[in-house]
């Protein structure tokens, strides 16, 4: 991934990978870059201490209460209107519908 960045706040210092949904350490799904998004680690402890659930609902609440990184979201919108794919891919329909995404790690299309 070239110049990832936190989700929330921005920042490229001290990244960290979140899970969208919990899954344990032992199960594949740990380490499947579709379940993952990036925060920085003040974004990723504010998460946690203001959310037990590892779900897509909290990420929701909590980019929706931190904002979200309005650059990621600018560079997506372009992407769309060129037709290419995004960095980061919507969730599912609902979330979608809210105006709000759970946004899943696609480092495999990032240097396309």
């Amino acid at each position: 991934m070239n110049n990832p960045e936190c989700i929330v706040c921005g920042s490229k210092e001290k990244l960290e990978a979140h899970h969208i949904t919990r899954v344990k350490p032992y199960d594949e799904r740990y380490i499947d870059e579709e379940n993952g998004v990036v925060l920085c680690r003040k974004c990723h402890n504010k998460y946690h201490e203001e959310y037990n659930q590892i779900n897509p609902v909290t990420l929701i609440k909590f980019t929706r209460e931190n904002g979200v990184n309005k650059k990621l979201i600018k560079e997506n919108k372009k992407l769309r209107r060129q037709k290419k794919k995004l960095k980061h891919k919507i969730q599912n329909q609902k979330v979608n519908e809210m105006g709000y995404a759970s946004l899943k790690w696609r480092q495999k299309h990032e240097n396309n």
